[in-house]
């Protein structure tokens, strides 16, 4: 068996939130995944086996993307209010993703 290469959990992941964006969330099958991220469905399924457990990758993806985007918000704009930061960077996402990442709650 050849071993799945070290990206394609990521590839896997990026095709799963372009369906999600692009069909809605009731699109996001596992199927559809699969030939969008160039992998057979047994290779989605090593990596996630479940449709929860894709759903899962996904919001620790975003929550630690954003949790990067904070603390460098924060280490480099000393002055303002955590609060603010955490505002403006949501206001951002939301702005910058259409729809936002609210979709992943909804899948």
């Amino acid at each position: 068996m050849r071993a799945q290469r070290p990206n394609s959990r990521e590839k896997i992941l990026a095709a799963a939130a372009d369906v999600a964006r692009e069909s809605g969330p009731g699109s996001l099958s596992l199927d559809a995944v699969a030939s969008r991220a160039g992998v057979s469905k047994g290779g989605l399924l090593y990596n996630f086996p479940t449709k929860a457990k894709l759903m899962q990758g996904l919001v620790e993806g975003y929550l630690r993307d954003f949790e990067q985007a904070l603390e460098s918000a924060n280490s480099n704009d000393n002055d303002k209010n955590p609060l603010a930061v955490y505002i403006k960077l949501s206001a951002e996402d939301c702005e910058e993703k259409q729809p936002s990442a609210s979709w992943i709650f909804s899948a």
